[in-house]
């Protein structure tokens, strides 16, 4: 699909976050610190992710900017477009924003079926 397996800025504050806080509550920095493990756990996500994000300059975001979809995203009015496509895996209608295009056929595939294919076979190569 559209996204990464792993999102670095999402892993790098959970793990800081998760570690520095597990350490705080086990007297590694002191117990002083100790009953503060939960706020600090709180607020080194909060600082790292957006810190996390500067630092990559956004290249993890997103995995591909288009969806191979000829059918413009939005319509005339900048609202997510409503015209809807058959998911050509689960064959049900879906509106225009919940779809990307099939590497295998040339059809639409649902986010849904998108994300629970184990093949791959569905998914768009990534853009360099």
């Amino acid at each position: 699909g559209m996204l990464h397996a792993v999102n670095p800025v999402g892993v790098v504050a959970f793990v800081a976050a998760s570690g520095l806080s597990i350490a705080m509550y086990f007297g590694l920095f002191g117990e002083g610190l100790q009953p503060y493990s939960p706020v600090a756990a709180a607020v080194i996500a909060f600082v790292l992710t957006p810190l996390t994000a500067v630092v990559t300059q956004g290249r993890y975001y997103l995995r591909r900017t288009d969806d191979g979809i000829d059918e413009p995203l939005l319509d005339g009015d900048g609202n997510p477009s409503a015209v809807t496509f058959d998911c050509h895996v689960c064959h049900q209608p879906y509106e225009r924003p919940d779809l990307a295009a099939c590497v295998a056929h040339e059809a639409v595939v649902c986010s849904l079926c998108l994300s629970t294919d184990k093949s791959g076979e569905h998914v768009l190569p990534a853009v360099a």
